[in-house]
């Protein structure tokens, strides 16, 4: 295997686990498992490498999150 060729799977490798619970996250909200859904986006936001893509996966995290909050109830909207 070529140098060029490690580093690029070195690459993939780290970044991996990121992904991996970015689209578990998505897959559970889309099952409607929010709360899991919010744990998953959490755990991906902290592996995040970039602040950009680590903001959005904490608003992700935080709408998976309210969104439980809402479906049980337990959400109010703020007073106009």
């Amino acid at each position: 295997m070529r140098r060029r060729d490690e580093g690029a799977l070195q690459e993939a490798l780290l970044e991996a686990p990121r992904v991996w619970h970015a689209v578990r996250g998505h897959l559970h909200e889309l099952s409607g498992n929010f709360p899991a859904a919010g744990t998953a986006y959490a755990d991906a936001a902290r592996r995040a490498t970039d602040v950009a893509e680590r903001d959005h996966l904490v608003r992700q995290a935080a709408r998976a999150r309210a969104a439980e909050l809402g479906r049980n109830g337990r959400f109010t909207e703020r007073p106009p």
